[in-house]
Formats: C-alpha cells, sequence, structure tokens
C-alpha cells in the first residue's frame, strides 16, 4: 500500500529574484494566506506594512504576514531590484512567535538568513527532484531565523570592546564559508561587518 505523502511545513507559491518595471508592491493588498518575503537587491522608494512605512535602500528586509495590508509608493524610474519568497505555513508547522517577526530589518547581509532565500529561488526555478520539499524547509528555516531577529538588527555593527563584536565575527566566518570561492579580502570583510580593515583585523585576530 502506498505511503501518503509528507506533510510539509510550508508551501512555496512563488520564490524569484527579478528587476521590478515600477513598482515594487503596488496599491494597498493583502494575501490571507501567504507570507511575502522581500529583500532589497537596489532601488529606492517607501513601503508600507501595516499602518507604516518604511524608506527603502538596499540591503532592506521585509515581512508581510498573512493578512497584512502592503503597498509602496515608488519613483517610476526607480526600477527596484529584489528576492521575493511567498509562502504558505501550517498552524503546526512553526513552534515560535510568528507575531516576534518584525515587518523590516534593515542592512540585513547575515548569510545565515539570506542563504535560506537565496536557494528556494534557485530550486523553485530549477523544479529538480525533491524541490518542493527543500524550499518548505528552507521557507521554514527563514522564518525561524526572521523570529530571532531584534528591533535594531540589521543596522551595522556599533564601534565598542572587542567583547561586544562577537556577532561581526561569527557574521565575518558566516561569510568565509558560504563564499569560500571568491577571493575574500580583509577590506571585503571589514565592509560586511561595517568596520574599518584595521579595526577588523584586531577583532578578528583576539576572537
Amino acid at each position: 500500500q502506498p505511503m501518503p505523502p509528507p506533510q510539509l511545513p510550508a508551501v512555496v507559491t512563488k520564490a524569484a529574484s527579478y528587476c521590478v518595471p515600477s513598482a515594487l508592491i503596488g496599491p494597498p493588498h493583502a494575501h490571507p494566506d501567504e507570507w511575502q518575503v522581500m529583500y532589497v537587491i537596489a532601488g529606492t522608494g517607501n513601503v508600507r506594512i501595516g499602518q507604516h512605512w518604511y524608506p527603502v535602500r538596499a540591503r532592506d528586509l521585509y515581512m508581510v504576514k498573512p493578512g497584512q495590508i502592503h503597498a509602496s509608493d515608488d519613483d517610476d524610474r526607480a526600477e527596484p531590484e529584489l528576492w521575493e519568497i511567498r509562502f504558505s505555513v501550517a498552524d503546526d508547522a512553526a513552534p515560535f512567535a510568528l507575531s516576534s517577526i518584525p515587518d523590516s530589518a534593515r542592512d540585513v547581509r547575515d548569510p545565515a538568513l539570506l542563504e535560506p532565500m537565496r536557494e528556494p529561488i534557485d530550486e523553485y526555478s530549477g523544479q529538480q527532484e525533491g524541490s518542493e520539499c527543500l524550499c518548505a524547509l528552507l521557507a521554514q528555516e527563514l522564518l525561524v531565523r526572521a523570529s530571532r531577529l531584534r528591533p535594531g538588527d540589521g543596522e551595522g555593527v556599533p564601534a565598542g570592546p572587542p567583547g561586544r563584536h562577537a556577532e561581526a565575527m561569527a557574521q565575518a566566518r558566516r561569510l568565509i564559508h558560504f563564499r569560500f570561492h571568491e577571493p575574500l579580502t580583509v577590506t571585503v570583510l571589514a565592509r560586511e561587518v561595517s568596520m574599518s580593515p584595521r579595526r577588523f583585523s584586531e577583532v578578528f585576530r583576539q576572537s
């Protein structure tokens, strides 16, 4: 007797990377049963999520919850470039407070948060065997990572004693791990964690 198909933690309905001709989101609307997560690669404008407006800039992450009104006010010439994923999640598939996930996070660079968004885009377009399952797991991971964001996350790493740079050094090591095939220099890594190359070298040696 055939086994029933496994219950997936999420169902991904869209995963794409593209440049929008004009409006990032458009007139006010909502998706009753879907999450819409957008990561801005380039472009400008203003995004409304719920009752709040956010100025758009590169490396912004927007997380629109099911049923949440969202819209945008854009310059017609902005042509924003972004990653976008839409998915639904079963009520019992997310054992954490989805309501705690912020609507927006600024200057997001952490590969641990971005990889669960980039990988489904490749999988969804490729439609290989097992893509649906992998996309579902990555979408759930994206929500788990997003639920760990706190107010102020993504605003860069403040200067201070080496002990305060633990997360920056963890982020740098993740960058090295995920981008091992690239010629990463101290200057590149320092820029990614918002430090000067000299300060980055000092803190990295001490960590």
